[in-house]
């Protein structure tokens, strides 16, 4: 149920790049990356940009890439399926929902360590080590 203008505004912009519907407490998102998950619509905002063109010219095959605020797991997903050989997506808030959004799109995650941590700790972060399947 769309609820107001600016819900409307982003299933709108959304739908012009993807496929956007809710399901089961969840709103999902599909473009040709992948199908991602939040709890909030406007959260799905952040597939409004293009990653092409804003990560496209690196050469991630067969390195390491280190994904610094993972958010909703899209740029790792990105990169693994830009050939990197490991992603190290580090996501201090949404955690659970990277982890989500990496399994729905078959990027395999090793380890799994939910993090509790302060403002001011750099500490703080988790890893997940990601690959796609070979």
């Amino acid at each position: 149920m769309i609820k107001d203008s600016a819900t409307f505004r982003a299933v709108r912009n959304l739908s012009a790049q993807g496929t956007v519907w809710a399901d089961g407490g969840f709103y999902y998102f599909q473009n040709k990356l992948g199908i991602f998950a939040a709890p909030d619509l406007h959260m799905l905002k952040v597939f409004l940009e293009d990653l092409e063109m804003i990560y496209g010219a690196l050469d991630v095959e067969g390195r390491a890439v280190a994904d610094v605020g993972a958010y909703l797991g899209e740029t790792a997903v990105f990169f693994a399926k830009r050939g990197a050989r490991y992603v190290y997506a580090y996501e201090p808030v949404f955690h659970t929902y990277t982890e989500y959004n990496l399994r729905l799109n078959n990027v395999k995650t090793p380890r799994y360590t939910p993090t509790v941590c302060g403002w001011k700790t750099v500490s703080c972060l988790s890893p997940r080590r990601v690959y796609l399947p070979a």
